[in-house]
């Protein structure tokens, strides 16, 4: 079952377990988010500023998927999932949340869904030069969707 924020008067419970696993997954690659990000966010959550989606098994949070927009456009921004849930790779937690979210985003009257890039860690690396399962597994997962791949002339340095 996937639950959102949009329009629901549970928003505390789902923007909870969403933090909890979002922090856990974050600190796992050791990274930890600032407290004035998650008040931002709460708020954001509670003023229906952005969807956020949490898929449940059995009354628990397995996953989630949060999603910044405008008027008419929605950015994918971030998800994660619990432990146990990331180890299954047969299970498609990423998929539904994705899928259900999409209908909802449609539902809500978002015209577009920016499914973002992917870069490499080295700046210097053309990540079209790049082959590996993790990158692959990636850009399968939003093409997916129907997603279609933008060329741009966007540019970056790295400072330092």
């Amino acid at each position: 079952q996937v639950v959102f924020n949009y329009k629901n008067d549970n928003k505390k419970k789902l923007f909870n377990d969403w933090v909890k696993i979002y922090s856990n997954a974050l600190s796992r690659g050791n990274t930890i988010l600032n407290n004035e990000l998650y008040l931002l966010l709460e708020q954001a959550i509670y003023n229906d500023e952005c969807l956020l989606s949490v898929a449940y098994q059995s009354k628990q949070a397995i996953g989630g998927m949060l999603f910044g927009f405008n008027s008419i456009k929605a950015d994918y921004n971030a998800a994660a999932n619990i432990p146990r849930i990331e180890n299954e790779k047969s299970r498609g937690v990423g998929h539904l949340l994705m899928w259900e979210s999409i209908l909802k985003l449609k539902e809500i009257k978002k015209e577009n869904l920016e499914l973002g890039s992917f870069k490499s860690p080295n700046a210097n690396v053309d990540i079209n030069k790049l082959k590996n399962d993790k990158i692959e597994n990636i850009l399968n997962f939003k093409r997916g969707f129907g997603a279609n791949r933008l060329l741009s002339n966007y540019f970056f340095k790295v400072l330092g």
